[in-house]
């Protein structure tokens, strides 16, 4: 079984599982804990180990 942090790009389209555009509620669900999240201006940040979602 690939690992959800395998790091494959695919330009325009994903990073490892993480689809461009894909919604909060599904990003959450794909999240490996511990992670934060922090308020930014006008939106959420969700900060793990080694990424970063806006």
């Amino acid at each position: 079984m690939k690992s959800h942090l395998d790091g494959i790009v695919v330009e325009g389209e994903r990073v490892g599982i993480f689809l461009l555009g894909m919604s909060e509620e599904v990003l959450l669900e794909s999240l490996v804990q511990p992670y934060k999240s922090e308020k930014r201006h006008d939106c959420t940040v969700y900060l793990t180990k080694h990424m970063s979602f806006l």
